[in-house]
C-alpha cells in the first residue's frame, strides 16, 4: 500500500512539473495580440493571396499597399516593436521589415540584425523560416558588395528548404536562386549562373509565378548565348513568346526577341531577322509616333543598321547607325557599324575616319571600365577562394557534427544501459529487501507462537505436578484393623498408583515438547539475530523500505486515510480506527529493530512528549500532514506548528522546509 502511495505522490510530482514547463515554454513563445495582427497586415501586404497576385500580374501599378505600404506601416511602430514586442514579433517583425526593404529597392546597409534573426530562426524557427532569414541576409551582403558572402547565405538558404514538403515556399526559394544566378552571371561563371537559372525556373513553376518564370527563360536564354548554343537560346525564346501571347501580353511577347535577332544577323538569316524585327516593331509598343524607340532600347538601333546592311540597303543602315551617335552608351556600335558600311562602300577615307573614332571611344570605354574589371576579377578570386573556404569549413563542421553524434549516441547508449542496469539492480535489490522483511517479520511471529506454546506447556507441567503432589497426600491415610477398610485402602492405593504413573508419563512427554520447543525457540531466535544482522548492515535507505514493508506499518497507513464521520455535521476527520497504545508500541518497537540509532536520539538525546515521540515516527514515514493529523486526533494546522516545534527540539532551527530532509539523517 504504501509503494501505492508513494507513486501517487510521484506521479503528481510529475504532472507539476510537466505543467510549469508547459507553461514556461508557452510563456516564452506567447504573441502580442496587437503585434501579431499588426505583422499579419504586413505580410497581406507583402505577400497578396494568390487571387490578388494573379489579377495584378501585367499591370501598370502594383497593388494597394504592396511593398511601399508595408514599409510605411512597419516604419510606424519601429521602436515600439524592438524595445516592447515579445522576442518571437520581434524577429518577424525584423524579417517583414528586411523584406518590404529589399521588395522596395530599399539597400541595405548593415547585416548586424539579419544575422540576429538568422541566429534566432536556426535555433527556433521552421525551414521555411530559415530559408527567408538566410535568404534576406544574402540580399544584405548583395547592397554591401559582397558577393561571396551573399552566395554562401544563399547556398545556406538553400540548404533550408525542405523541397520534400508540398507546402515549401516556392516563393522564396526560387528568388534566392534567381539571385544566385545574378551574381554569377556578373562574375562570368556562366556555367554556375546557368545551374542556378535553371534552378529558379523550375522552383517558379512550382511557386505558380508564370511571369516570373517566363524572365527565368530568357535569362536562360542569355545564358545560352554566352555558352554559343544558338538553338537552345531560340528554343527559350519561343518558349518564353508562347507563354506571353497565351496570357495575352502581346507587348512583352515582342520584347523577347532582341538576342534572337543579333544571333539571326551574325548568321545572316536575313528572312528570319525581318520578321522579329518586324514583330518587334509592330507589336512591342516602344515606339512613338515618328519611329523613336524608348531609352534603354536604342541597341534596335544597331540592330536595324546591321539588317540594312546584310540586304544592301546603305543608305537606310547609315540612317540607323548615325541616330546612336548622340546616346553615350550607344556611340560606340554607332562608330563600329559607320566604319563597317564605309568599308563595304570602299570609302576608305571615312571607313578609317570611323575605325579610328570607334577604336578611341572603345579605349576610353576599356579604361573607365578597368577598375570594374579589375574589382570584378578580385570578386571572383575572392568568391572562389571563400567557396573554396566554405567547402572546407562544411566538410569540417559535417565532420565534426558526425562525431560529435557518435559521441552523443554512445554517451545515450551507456546512460541508457548504466540507467537500466542500475534500475534493474533497484529493483532486484529492493525484492530482496523486501524479502528478508518478510522472513524477519515471519521469524519474529513464530518465536513468538513459539514462546507462547512453551509456556502454555511448563504451566501445564507446574499444574501435574501439584495435582501429583496433592495424590502423594491423599494416600498417607491411618491404618485401620478392620479388613473392610483395609481392602478399602488396599484398592485405593492400586489407582492412585495407576493415576501417578499416567502422570508421571504424561511429564514425561511435556518434558520432551519443552525440550523440543527449546530447541526451536533457539534455533529461532539464531535466525532472528542473523536476519536482524543482515538488516543492519543495508544502507538506510533500504531499511526504511524494508520498515515501510512491516505489517504495522502498512496498517498505519491504513487506519491513517481520513474520512468524514457520519455520525458529525461532515467536517470533522477522524481516522478509520484509533491505534491503541500497544500498536504504538509495536511501532515504536519496530522502528528500534529497523532504526535504531532514530529511536535511540529520541529517546535519548531530547525530552519529547508522548505526541511528539509519535509524530516523530510518522513524519520518518513521509506520511502527508492531513494523514499524520488524523492518527493523531488532531488538525493540519496543529501538525504544522508541532513540525516547528520539533524542528527547534531536535535541530535547534527555525528553517521548517529542510526539518524532513534532517530527520531522514538521524
Amino acid at each position: 500500500m504504501w509503494r501505492n502511495h508513494e507513486g501517487r505522490r510521484r506521479n503528481r510530482l510529475f504532472i507539476i512539473i510537466l505543467l510549469i514547463a508547459a507553461a514556461i515554454m508557452a510563456a516564452c513563445r506567447r504573441s502580442n495580440p496587437e503585434a501579431a495582427a499588426l505583422l499579419a497586415r504586413a505580410d497581406s501586404l507583402l505577400n497578396p493571396p494568390p487571387s490578388t497576385a494573379a489579377r495584378s500580374q501585367g499591370a501598370d501599378t502594383p497593388p494597394a499597399g504592396g511593398p511601399q505600404g508595408a514599409l510605411h506601416l512597419l516604419d510606424s511602430v519601429q521602436h515600439q516593436a524592438r524595445t516592447a514586442w515579445p522576442k518571437a514579433d520581434r524577429m518577424r517583425y525584423e524579417v517583414l521589415l528586411a523584406e518590404a526593404m529589399n521588395k522596395s529597392y530599399k539597400p541595405f546597409t548593415t547585416d548586424s540584425v539579419l544575422k540576429q534573426v538568422v541566429r534566432y530562426y536556426d535555433r527556433h524557427g521552421s525551414n521555411d523560416e530559415q530559408l527567408k532569414a538566410h535568404y534576406l541576409l544574402g540580399c544584405a551582403y548583395r547592397d554591401m558588395g559582397e558577393a561571396p558572402a551573399a552566395i554562401n547565405a544563399w547556398q545556406e538558404a538553400v540548404d533550408c528548404a525542405d523541397t520534400l514538403r508540398t507546402d515549401c515556399d516556392y516563393n522564396t526559394l526560387y528568388r534566392v536562386y534567381g539571385q544566385m544566378a545574378e551574381i554569377y552571371t556578373r562574375q562570368y561563371l556562366t556555367d554556375k549562373a546557368l545551374e542556378a537559372q535553371k534552378f529558379n525556373c523550375r522552383y517558379a513553376i512550382l511557386a505558380g509565378d508564370t511571369l516570373y518564370y517566363i524572365h527565368g527563360l530568357l535569362m536562360l536564354a542569355d545564358n545560352y548565348y554566352a555558352l554559343k548554343d544558338t538553338d537552345a537560346v531560340f528554343q527559350h525564346i519561343e518558349q518564353a513568346r508562347l507563354l506571353y501571347l497565351e496570357r495575352g501580353m502581346r507587348h512583352e511577347a515582342a520584347r523577347v526577341y532582341p538576342t534572337a535577332i543579333q544571333i539571326a544577323l551574325e548568321h545572316g538569316h536575313y528572312k528570319r531577322a525581318h520578321r522579329m524585327l518586324h514583330i518587334f516593331e509592330q507589336e512591342s509598343g516602344l515606339f512613338d509616333e515618328d519611329g523613336n524607340i524608348s531609352e534603354g532600347y536604342q541597341k534596335y538601333y544597331y540592330h536595324k543598321g546591321n539588317y540594312y546592311l546584310g540586304v544592301n540597303q546603305p543608305d537606310s543602315a547609315e540612317k540607323f547607325f548615325r541616330k546612336l551617335l548622340p546616346i553615350p552608351s550607344n556611340t560606340i556600335d554607332g562608330y563600329r557599324g559607320l566604319g563597317v558600311l564605309f568599308q563595304s562602300e570602299s570609302k576608305v577615307d571615312s571607313a578609317l575616319k570611323y575605325a579610328h573614332l570607334y577604336e578611341f571611344a572603345l579605349v576610353d570605354y576599356l579604361n573607365a571600365t578597368q577598375a570594374e574589371a579589375v574589382r570584378q576579377a578580385a570578386s571572383m578570386y575572392d568568391y572562389t577562394r571563400n567557396e573554396q573556404d566554405a567547402r572546407v569549413k562544411s566538410i569540417e563542421a559535417k565532420r565534426t557534427k558526425n562525431i560529435l553524434q557518435g559521441v552523443l549516441c554512445t554517451a545515450f547508449l551507456i546512460i541508457s544501459l548504466i540507467y537500466i542496469t542500475y534500475r534493474r539492480y533497484r529493483e532486484k535489490r529492493t525484492t530482496e529487501v523486501m524479502q528478508l522483511s518478510k522472513l524477519y517479520q515471519d521469524t519474529s511471529r513464530k518465536l513468538s507462537s513459539t514462546l507462547d506454546e512453551l509456556s502454555i506447556l511448563n504451566s501445564e507441567n507446574k499444574t501435574l505436578e501439584r495435582l501429583k503432589q496433592e495424590y502423594a497426600e491423599k494416600l498417607q491415610v491411618q491404618s485401620d484393623n478392620t479388613i473392610e477398610k483395609n481392602r478399602t485402602i488396599a484398592k485405593l492405593l492400586t489407582q492412585n498408583r495407576q493415576i501417578k504413573e499416567d502422570m508421571i508419563a504424561i511429564q514425561k512427554n511435556r518434558d520432551l515438547l519443552i525440550a523440543k520447543k527449546d530447541k526451536e525457540v533457539e534455533v529461532l531466535r539464531k535466525g532472528i539475530k542473523h536476519q536482524h544482522d543482515q538488516l543492519m548492515k543495508l544502507k538506510a535507505p533500504e531499511r526504511e523500505i524494508a520498515l515501510k514493508d512491516t505489517d504495522i506499518v502498512k496498517f498505519f497507513i491504513q487506519i491513517g486515510q481520513p474520512h468524514k464521520n457520519s455520525n458529525t455535521s461532515g467536517s470533522l476527520i477522524v481516522p478509520a480506527r484509533e491505534a491503541t497504545e500497544k500498536e504504538w508500541t509495536d511501532l515504536s518497537t519496530t522502528f528500534q529493530k529497523y532504526l535504531p540509532t532514530f529511536i535511540a536520539y529520541l529517546t535519548e538525546e531530547v525530552e519529547l512528549s508522548s505526541q511528539e515521540y509519535k509524530a516523530c515516527l510518522l513524519f520518518r514515514l513521509n506520511l502527508p500532514g492531513n494523514e499524520i493529523a488524523t492518527l493523531l486526533g488532531t488538525s493540519s494546522p496543529r501538525i504544522s506548528k508541532l513540525k516547528g516545534i520539533l524542528n527547534a527540539k531536535l535541530f535547534s532551527s527555525d528553517k521548517i522546509s529542510k526539518f524532513l530532509m534532517n530527520l531522514k539523517k538521524l
